[in-house]
Formats: C-alpha cells, sequence, structure tokens
C-alpha cells in the first residue's frame, strides 16, 4: 500500500507458536495480515494524521508484535521497536490494533498463543497543504487554547502563517507585540480587543488588523466562548503557541520586535476593524490597501453556491491562504486533489496554479494573500 501517510505492511516475522515456517504458510499469513491492515486502513491513517498536521516531513516504521487469541482475535499488541518516535501515534495504533480479528490466521497455522511481528510504514507527505483542525496541534492553557493550522513545518508556509483561537467565556487572550503585522477574524462570540486605553468591540464576522509592535488584548464576552482566526504575517511568530522545552524563556521568532516595518504613506498605525455586511456571492475584501494602506496583505471572504468552480490559477507574488468556514469542496494543487470541509485550511504557494470544483454548499471560506493588492483574491466563474 503507497500514498500518503499510508501505513504500508512489509511481510510479518513469525516470532513463536506456530508449528511450520514454510514459505507457503509465511505467505498465506502475510495475506491474512495484509487484508487486516487495508481493512482498517482509515484507522491507521487517523491515528497518523496528528503527525502529519504538526509536520509533514514525519515518517518511520513501527513494528508491532501481535499475540493472537481465540477466534483470530488478537489477544495483545505492544511495541517491538519503533522508528517512528511519535508517542501519541503510537498509543493510538496500539489500541486500534488491539481490537483487531486477523480472520484467516488459524487457517494459515497461526492459532491462540501464536505471536507475529508486524512492521508498518508510515510515510511523510511533503505536498500536504491542507490541515483540519481537529488534527493541528493544540496547546491548551486556563485561558484558551490554540491550533496551529498553517506553518511551515506542516505546509511549508514562509509569508503568512494561521492560528485557530478559543477562549472561554471572561478569559483574556494577551495578543503580545510581533514584528508581523496579526490578522483576526471573529468565527463564534463576541469579544473586546483592547490596545492602551482603545477599546474595539468585535462580533462574528468581525475583522480585525492589529500592526507590528503593537501590544493588544482580546476579551471573550458574550453567552459562549470566542473562537477566532490569527494570521501572522509574515509566519514565524505562531512558534510562541508552541509547548516550551524545558524551564528557560523562549527563544526565537516568537519574541517582540525591534523595529518596525516601514509603512506607506498614510498608512494607519492603530488597530483597524471591520465588520462584514451582508452581500451578493462571491467575492468581498474585507482589508485590503485601501482602508490599510499597505499591501503586505488583503483579507477576504469567498462564497460559492452548489457545483460553481473556481479555475486553476496562480498567484505570482502572492501566498494564498484559505480557511473552509461552511460547506465541503475539492481543492486542487498543481493537479493533486484534496477534500475540506469546514475547519480545515489550506495553503496554496506563489507561482502554484490552484482551484477549486466539487462545491456542495453554498461554500464560505475565508482567505488570506500576502502580500497583497499585487494579485487578486480567488474570484469564480
Amino acid at each position: 500500500m503507497s500514498g500518503r501517510g499510508v501505513a504500508a505492511l512489509v511481510s510479518c516475522v513469525v516470532l513463536g507458536g506456530v508449528p511450520s515456517t514454510s514459505t507457503a504458510r509465511r505467505q498465506a499469513l502475510d495475506g491474512v495480515v495484509l487484508r487486516a491492515v487495508r481493512g482498517h486502513y482509515r484507522q491507521l491513517h487517523a491515528c497518523f494524521r496528528p503527525a502529519l498536521a504538526r509536520d509533514r516531513r514525519k515518517g518511520g516504521t513501527l513494528f508491532v508484535k501481535v499475540v493472537l487469541g481465540r477466534g483470530d482475535s488478537v489477544a495483545r499488541a505492544e511495541v517491538a521497536h519503533d522508528k517512528l518516535k511519535d508517542q501519541r501515534v503510537v498509543a493510538c495504533v496500539l489500541q486500534a490494533v488491539r481490537g483487531w480479528v486477523l480472520r484467516g490466521a488459524a487457517r494459515a497455522g497461526a492459532g491462540p498463543g501464536s505471536a507475529l511481528l508486524v512492521p508498518l510504514t508510515f510515510r511523510a507527505y511533503p505536498r500536504q497543504y491542507a490541515v483540519a483542525e481537529r488534527d493541528a496541534a493544540m496547546t491548551a492553557h486556563s485561558r484558551g487554547e490554540a491550533r496551529l493550522l498553517l506553518t511551515r513545518h506542516n505546509v511549508g508556509a514562509q509569508r503568512a502563517s494561521l492560528v485557530r483561537l478559543a477562549a472561554p467565556r471572561g478569559a483574556t487572550l494577551p495578543l503580545q507585540p510581533r514584528a508581523a503585522d496579526q490578522v483576526l477574524f471573529i468565527l463564534r462570540g463576541r469579544g473586546v480587543l483592547s490596545c492602551g486605553r482603545k477599546r474595539l468591540r468585535l462580533r462574528a464576522n468581525s475583522a480585525a488588523w492589529i500592526p507590528p509592535g503593537i501590544r493588544a488584548k482580546i476579551a471573550a464576552r458574550g453567552r459562549g466562548r470566542l473562537v477566532l482566526l490569527q494570521w501572522f504575517v509574515p509566519g514565524g511568530a505562531e512558534a510562541s503557541y508552541r509547548p516550551r522545552r524545558g524551564k528557560g524563556k523562549a527563544k526565537g521568532k516568537g519574541r517582540g520586535p525591534r523595529r518596525r516595518p516601514a509603512l506607506m504613506a498614510g498608512a494607519r498605525r492603530s488597530p483597524v476593524v471591520v465588520h462584514q455586511r451582508r452581500g451578493r456571492r462571491g467575492t468581498r475584501v474585507l482589508l485590503g490597501p485601501r482602508i490599510l494602506g499597505h499591501r503586505r496583505f488583503s483579507l477576504g471572504i469567498l462564497e460559492l453556491a452548489t457545483g460553481v468552480r473556481v479555475p486553476e490559477a496562480s498567484h505570482l507574488s502572492a501566498a494564498h491562504l484559505l480557511y473552509v468556514q461552511r460547506g465541503r469542496a475539492t481543492l486542487v494543487l498543481d493537479g493533486h486533489q484534496a477534500a475540506v470541509r469546514a475547519g480545515t485550511a489550506a495553503y496554496f504557494p506563489a507561482r502554484r496554479a490552484h482551484g477549486i470544483k466539487g462545491v456542495k454548499g453554498p461554500l464560505v471560506a475565508i482567505q488570506l494573500l500576502a502580500p497583497g493588492g499585487t494579485a487578486r483574491l480567488m474570484t469564480h466563474r
């Protein structure tokens, strides 16, 4: 079996309990285990998806020792050798294998008490460009949680990155000053963005821009919890949400800036909040050069009806980040397709042809281009 992050069976090894280890019996056992792996492909791939969502270069072989019980069931499963080096994936795989039934194992000569060594190879997926938020790496704390959706590690995002934040009612999320632009979009709930003495109210579908070097915080208000998207332009500052190793302070890109990037003439130097208004389907720009006074990014809303497709096209100098808020569709990047639904984020590098087809909508997506102004937001035909 081959593909992206797929568990692949090499050849099972008989450890003991089998009266005969002839070539015919080995081949028969290989067939039994191979059918079991194929039958549980989705289960194994679901265990490996979170690892790819953290790092698309992740891969390795996991050797599982399986002891058979009555009725071809798996009585015990444990790790014999681990080259994958991912505890969460290993725990998930062991839990899945313990519920397997290797049908035909007894006929192949492996009865109760027989032990088999099953190598499972999980392959890296360097072409990954879409990540579901349920698989994204999460950092939880008393003030809320952060999920790293699009980073340079999982999709190769360099010019911008995307994080999903959530805070319970009454909690306050500090937004530390960064060397990057911070862009916010409220998915659910209400909040208040504070910058010094300035207070800006936010509601669902509101967008906000925090210039580089500005210290701010957002407080969750209303009945439910506050859920929002946070982009960093350029990417890298999302590293501050990763769990710290050791007792020292985190070093690197997560720290505040020493100087602010130069702004265009007439550019704003204070946060900007825009409330989305209802309009016709298509593309609507929320934050662009006319409002911001610079061309470092553009933020907009894309709405597509069922059956509408976006022809494949590329941006000469801009990276394209997309978050599906509602609906289903199939994304295409250089011919590689990815089925997406609400809660999935995708990254399209510059000069790479991408499009949308198979829309089951209405499809609503939030899209950001970095830099903005040099290329149009994704439009439909």
